[in-house]
């Protein structure tokens, strides 16, 4: 009979032997390590030689297979085996062992399709392996319940689900039977893709065939039809555990107060939360975390805050998840006050870093509470919170990203009186787009503003302030601030050039102008455009090259 071995967190193939069938060699494969040079003689050991050194060269093909059967060698399975681990491209060794099974005078036994098994295991080649098993059995080989789970395992890596699924139904043509760990590796599998209708069917077959659930089995269960909704039968299934052999653990209440707690019914939750205490099931940081989760979500937040202290009193770790799902649940509650000191009290403790406060931001920024976001900020600031430059970013960002340029230049304005260095040309170029979007003259002082501070402006804030102009219809005031970019040196991009076209070509921005351009504005004249933009182009100042004149020019200015 087969040897066989439980499912691992990954896919791993354990070099231990494979135990022999009736009518088959055994087909044994040694640790990659123990296999030498040293270890086999052939006829010919310079032609052994000169065979390694072509499987090292590269890439597989029919010159290196010539010149390999020019040698005129006999190789015995070991020196085969051997070879096949001389190789450091995987396509190279796999493409080595497809020619010599077809030679008359290589000996090609299981121990060498093994070898290759290991390799290509190694190499994470899961289609590879699938083809090398469907090999085996048509030569008579013995395949094993092991190197079945190797390839579910890889395909279940790559989160290709049919195909490891597909594996897992052939264990029978493989004359293999699967084990209780190996159904629930792919019922776990199936779960996490929300698979209800195959868990089901798998669930049942795996009863029909005397294979045993287990505690893990029924807790996989249970979450299934808690997705489903299907709450009664999934708490008669956690009263039943017992009657049919298993007792209901910590995972069996972690995944039913789950479902619960994702429906909203938080007093099922806590009911059943009660009653492991009652069985004294010691809760794990996963129920604690669903638990306080789900109060937090419903508004019970002086519950949830509860069940939060006694967690850590029993020296349970909460995950930042729950951290933060509780903080953004008091902040949108109108509770800043306990919402900083949770996160004085979560911070101190190491359980969240101060960079927390990203996910809290966006969360509340996503449920449209930004004013919720501001109040909990200004209670930190006044607490002697001082995030750094790329904090102050991050938070000038989220704001500009709700529309809120408002709020965006409170912060922008905290950066500066903390510390003036946290005010990055990045947090400019970001607000100065935000707030040109409802206050042309704002962002204009704004830009004036960051020169004052000694922030040299990039390619990226001249752009912005230049789309920004012109969206105002200050067409002249867009050309001087094409100038100062020149005058400092800035070489323009891409979205340069396509700017300066919109400015020279579109006669709606026709007044006064600077004299040179004053026609093209009035006429929109795309060729003078193009010979002035290329001209700029040949002299260093847009990095593009020379621009195309029925391409570029014409495109851009539509």
């Amino acid at each position: 009979m087969p040897v066989t071995r439980s499912f691992s967190n990954e896919a791993n193939f354990e070099t231990s032997n494979f135990e022999k069938s009736k009518d088959s060699e055994d087909c044994k494969v040694t640790d990659s390590g123990a296999l030498g040079n040293d270890s086999f003689q052939t006829s010919d050991s310079g032609g052994f030689q000169q065979i390694c050194a072509f499987l090292k060269e590269g890439k597989w093909g029919q010159d290196i297979a010539l010149n390999i059967a020019k040698l005129d060698l006999h190789l015995r399975s070991e020196d085969i085996s051997c070879l096949l681990l001389q190789s450091v491209e995987i396509d190279v060794t796999l493409g080595f062992f497809r020619w010599a099974r077809l030679q008359k005078r290589y000996e090609v036994d299981c121990s060498v399709y093994m070898t290759l098994f290991k390799a290509l295991s190694d190499g994470k080649r899961a289609g590879d392996l699938w083809w090398l098993i469907n090999e085996m059995q048509k030569n008579g080989l013995p395949v094993s319940n092991s190197m079945l789970v190797t390839v579910i395992e890889l395909y279940s890596s790559m989160r290709r689900i049919d195909e490891a699924l597909k594996v897992f139904e052939n264990f029978k043509k493989f004359e293999c039977t699967p084990t209780t760990a190996n159904y629930n590796f792919i019922l776990k599998l199936l779960s996490s893709v929300g698979n209800n209708l195959k868990i089901n069917m798998l669930y049942n077959e795996m009863k029909r065939i005397g294979c045993s659930p287990d505690t893990t089995t029924y807790a996989i269960m249970i979450g299934m039809l808690g997705r489903a909704g299907k709450y009664d039968e999934a708490q008669r299934l956690l009263q039943d555990m017992g009657s049919r052999g298993c007792t209901a653990d910590v995972r069996a209440y972690a995944t039913l107060i789950k479902s619960f707690g994702q429906a909203g019914k938080v007093d099922s939750a806590l009911q059943h939360f009660n009653e492991m205490k009652e069985r004294n099931i010691a809760a794990n940081e996963e129920v604690y975390c669903y638990l306080i989760d789900s109060l937090a979500e419903v508004g019970k937040l002086d519950e949830s805050n509860g069940l939060f202290q006694e967690m850590e009193k029993l020296g349970v770790k909460p995950s930042a998840s729950t951290c933060i799902c509780l903080i953004t649940a008091f902040i949108k509650s109108g509770k800043q006050v306990e919402a900083c000191s949770l996160f004085d009290q979560m911070t101190a403790k190491n359980h969240i870093s101060k960079s927390a406060i990203e996910p809290v931001i966006l969360k509340l920024r996503k449920i449209h509470k930004i004013d919720f976001a501001w109040d909990f900020l200004h209670a930190l600031f006044s607490r002697d919170y001082r995030p750094d430059a790329a904090m102050h970013y991050f938070l000038v960002h989220a704001f500009c990203m709700a529309n809120r340029a408002d709020l965006a230049l409170k912060v922008f304005h905290q950066a500066v009186i903390d510390n003036e260095e946290n005010a990055l040309v990045e947090t400019f170029n970001v607000l100065i787009e935000s707030l040109g979007k409802v206050d042309v003259e704002g962002a204009r002082q704004l830009f004036q503003l960051m020169k004052n501070r000694g922030r040299v402006p990039d390619v990226a804030t001249y752009n912005c302030v230049i789309e920004i102009l012109l969206k105002g219809s200050l067409p002249d005031a867009a050309y001087d601030m094409f100038q100062q970019m020149v005058q400092q040196n800035c070489q323009g991009n891409l979205v340069t050039y396509k700017l300066l076209v919109k400015l020279l070509t579109h006669p709606k921005h026709v007044g006064h102008s600077p004299t040179a351009l004053n026609s093209f504005w009035k006429e929109a004249k795309v060729e003078e455009a193009h010979e002035f933009l290329s001209e700029l182009s040949r002299k260093g100042l847009l990095t593009f090259g020379e621009v195309d004149r029925k391409g570029s020019v014409l495109e851009a200015s539509s």
